[in-house]
């Protein structure tokens, strides 16, 4: 029955107000003990689709799991520590005082997220990646299962840390490491490089500042078709398109002209050259336009048919926003680990 004056609920048959005192008057109303029962119709529903039901036996369970959570993990001032320690495999266990047991968590995370970082970019390396994610997924896991006895109350809170550990940890983490090292496999020799060797590039070098000539980077030659002659003055069509590393020669602007070897930059010698000299056989002389920059693709394979210099200057006038990112490192395999420059 609730209180007229301060909405408090009291029992039924009670005279006045458990909190505020004010007398309870029924003021002669007549109560009906049956209430509206559903129709016919509804109930036919309810059998066909008895989400009511579901919802309600799943918030029975909540419920329960709530009440009896602090109980069974026996824990409540140690509850707000221990799930922030989570962040790091292991030391939940070394915090309950399992020290061997955390120490095996963490070792054993930090050995494969070392080789994971070692190989990124490689099958390897994802293993090693995933399997240190799982490593600290163990870790959560263990460390409530030993605490808990009730299964629904390990799955709800086993899914419940998981899915907050990868919202606070993995995904941010995650998108700031892909916004700077990305992976990238050669699949075919490319002097200086050759296949199977992988590089690391930022995607985000120039989000901020503008490309320094001297930068190795990766860079998108749009799709086009450049007509020209042939030695033997034949009309000629090449398609280029691609993607290509090496370095930036000029900015917008500057005056450029390559000859046997050599890179001139506004009538003056420049001490720059492509990442692979003896790929450029050709002399070529132009002017950057603005938003351009000066890239000869000279890493190529051996295979590459020889283009005409009018070729060779569409492909290396390169739009700002097509430079993908700057290389700085190739780091596999191994035996050929070398910074970029």
């Amino acid at each position: 029955m609730q209180c007229p004056s301060c909405q408090f609920e009291n029992m039924p048959g009670v005279a006045a107000c458990g909190r505020c005192g004010a007398r309870l008057e029924l003021a002669g109303a007549a109560i009906d003990v049956h209430p509206p029962r559903a129709g016919s119709g509804v109930k036919r529903l309810r059998r066909w689709f008895p989400w009511h039901g579901l919802a309600a036996r799943f918030r029975d369970s909540v419920e329960a799991i709530a009440r009896t959570t602090l109980r069974e993990l026996n824990l409540p001032h140690l509850l707000p520590s221990l799930f922030v320690r989570m962040v790091v495999p292991g030391w939940p266990q070394i915090f309950m005082g399992q020290t061997a047991r955390g120490r095996m968590f963490l070792g054993t995370y930090l050995g494969l997220l070392a080789v994971g970082i070692l190989f990124v970019g490689t099958v390897l390396g994802s293993i090693a990646l995933g399997l240190a994610v799982s490593v600290h997924a163990s870790s959560v896991i263990d460390i409530l299962w030993s605490a808990t006895t009730d299964w629904r109350t390990r799955i709800t809170y086993a899914a419940v840390c998981l899915m907050v550990l990868g919202v606070v940890v993995y995904l941010p983490v995650g998108w700031v490491v892909t916004r700077l090292v990305v992976p990238r496999q050669m699949v075919r020799d490319a002097p200086p490089f050759a296949a199977g060797d992988a590089v690391l590039y930022n995607p985000s070098a120039y989000r901020w500042s503008e490309p320094a000539p001297g930068d190795v980077v990766l860079y998108r030659v749009v799709p086009q078709q450049v007509q020209t002659r042939t030695p033997q003055g034949n009309n000629a069509v090449y398609r280029v398109d691609g993607e290509y590393i090496d370095r930036v020669l000029a900015g917008p602007g500057q005056s450029v002209k390559w000859e046997k070897g050599a890179l001139s930059l506004d009538g003056q010698p420049s001490p720059r050259l492509p990442l692979n000299p003896a790929g450029v056989a050709v002399t070529l002389q132009c002017t950057v336009p603005q938003g351009y920059y000066l890239v000869l693709p000279s890493a190529q394979p051996p295979t590459t048919p020889r283009y005409p210099a009018e070729v060779w200057v569409q492909m290396s006038l390169v739009p700002r926003e097509n430079l993908l990112g700057r290389v700085f490192l190739r780091h596999q395999p191994l035996a050929r680990w070398w910074w970029v420059r």
